[in-house]
């Protein structure tokens, strides 16, 4: 919850191609001391939890009955 709060205040850095989204995620940690981990674990759970996020939607979009749930869904929307 965490990564999705800070995803959304600092939103138009990560959508900026000039700005790298390792330094972006520095300079949120450097804002927020719950953050422990390293810029690099940060960027992959992100990228992780998004990737996760698009293949549940992409499942979803496929007529079935068997509907599959993200954790996060709610929020990442």
């Amino acid at each position: 919850m965490l990564l999705i709060s800070q995803y959304r205040e600092h939103e138009k850095l990560f959508k900026n191609l000039n700005c790298k989204k390792k330094s972006v995620w520095e300079h949120t940690m450097a804002e927020n001391p719950n953050f422990s981990a390293r810029p690099e674990q940060v960027n992959g759970k992100w990228k992780s939890a998004t990737i996760a996020f698009s293949k549940c939607c992409n499942y979803n979009s496929i007529l079935r009955n068997d509907q599959k749930e993200y954790p996060f869904y709610r929020e990442i929307a």
